[in-house]
């Protein structure tokens, strides 16, 4: 059993980067599930999609009709000839195929929760949104061709002449920073408990669940993107008494790639 699994290069070592993507990166690595990465430049995703009859998984409205988007992560899983994109989808499919009774690692919905950690899931998506203008440096660790379809497809979407123009700046910076700090402290709270002094815990405990797998593949993007050494990084890290860095040290044995 290999699943292939369909992710978007950069020219970072390793290459992974996308915080959609690691959300099965890490969900993969923990469950001790074999895999092989195929990498797929931005441009290529679509016909990819339709090549193996996958669905857009975002429709984005246009002036004239919807626009449907084809996204990674995917999957292929060569014993069932499934493909299927969507981290989500791909983690409730594969833990229904290959529990951990096939793997030996625990399922990351545990108790029943699937349903509270879709809620949740949807919550860190809608609470965590000013910092993805800070992240518009991305661009810079694509490869050509992406980079090219990344800078027309953004800049028409942000409705900016040229992508960096989007990039918050002055007083504005400072204003969208603060809220962002705002928005992870208020994430923060969700991963609070009485039981917790001085080591670090996951959402219900001591192991990660599809809640922590879903804050870890945001963390891990930004710190990627903007460099383990930037004040960014650095400040975010520090934020919450140190409970952004304690999460991504938590998740680093499951953070492997097979590039």
């Amino acid at each position: 059993m290999t699943i292939i699994f369909y992710d978007i290069p950069s020219k970072l070592p390793g290459c992974a980067w996308s915080h959609n993507t690691w959300k099965t990166r890490f969900y993969l690595n923990y469950r001790r599930i074999p895999y092989k990465t195929e990498w797929i430049e931005y441009p290529d995703i679509k016909a990819f999609s339709l090549l193996h009859s996958i669905p857009p998984t975002t429709i984005l409205p246009s002036s004239s009709d919807q626009e449907p988007v084809y996204t990674l992560p995917a999957i292929h899983d060569p014993l069932t000839g499934i493909y299927l994109a969507d981290s989500l989808a791909i983690a409730e499919y594969l833990e229904e195929k290959y529990p951990e009774s096939v793997t030996g690692a625990p399922t990351v919905f545990p108790n029943n929760t699937l349903g509270l950690q879709k809620a949740f899931n949807n919550a860190v998506d809608k609470t965590l949104v000013t910092h993805r203008l800070f992240l518009i440096s991305v661009v810079n660790i694509l490869n050509p061709s992406s980079e090219e379809y990344w800078r027309r497809t953004r800049t028409a979407r942000l409705k900016v002449e040229k992508l960096e123009d989007a990039i918050p700046k002055g007083e504005d910076a400072e204003v969208r920073w603060a809220t962002f700090e705002s928005e992870l402290e208020r994430v923060a709270k969700w991963f609070l408990s009485e039981s917790q002094e001085t080591a670090f815990k996951f959402v219900m405990g001591n192991q990660p669940i599809w809640a922590d797998i879903v804050v870890a593949a945001e963390l891990i993007w930004m710190k990627l993107v903007w460099g383990a050494e930037s004040d960014q990084w650095n400040e975010v890290a520090r934020w919450d008494d140190g409970k952004w860095s304690g999460l991504l040290e938590a998740m680093e044995p499951y953070a492997s790639t097979d590039k």
